[in-house]
């Protein structure tokens, strides 16, 4: 949760001075990366399997939302295509937003000039929060592996 603090306020700034996104916008990226976190934190603390099942449910949850969030944005601003033509389609933005978010990058969209900026907030985040469920589901099997071996 330290971690997201000042990522957060930085590209809030970024957000505001830019004027490339609308205050909504930019709280809900933010809401949306806070919950992720508190989620994290909580499958280190979960006790019981089924919790960290729901909790993990819930970050999967939270991706999904900022993929579907950030692939509105690109579809309000647009992205280029191979040929340089401006794409507002959902689908190809959504493909965009999976493609920065997993980092990627084919290089067949690319983000126009007004949100360059978000695209590269969306690889940062995806950067970490792809590295936090690979720890998570490391964190499930292991505990599953620890009761195994307790109960022989």
């Amino acid at each position: 949760m330290i971690i997201f603090a000042p990522i957060l306020v930085f590209f809030g700034g970024v957000f505001a001075l830019r004027s490339t996104i609308n205050a909504f916008d930019a709280l809900v990226i933010c809401a949306l990366c806070v919950w992720s976190g508190m989620s994290i934190i909580g499958i280190f603390r979960a006790r019981s399997e089924y919790l960290m099942a729901v909790i993990t449910g819930l970050l999967i949850l939270c991706i999904l939302a900022l993929l579907i969030w950030f692939g509105v944005l690109y579809t309000r601003h647009g992205i280029f295509d191979e040929s340089g033509a401006i794409v507002k389609d959902f689908w190809n933005c959504f493909y965009f937003s999976i493609v920065t978010f997993t980092t990627l990058g084919y290089g067949d969209f690319i983000p126009t000039d007004d949100i360059r900026i978000i695209a590269a907030f969306e690889a940062l985040i995806g950067y970490l929060f792809l590295g936090f469920l690979i720890a998570t589901f490391i964190v499930v099997i292991q505990k599953r592996l620890e009761r195994s071996h307790k109960q022989h």
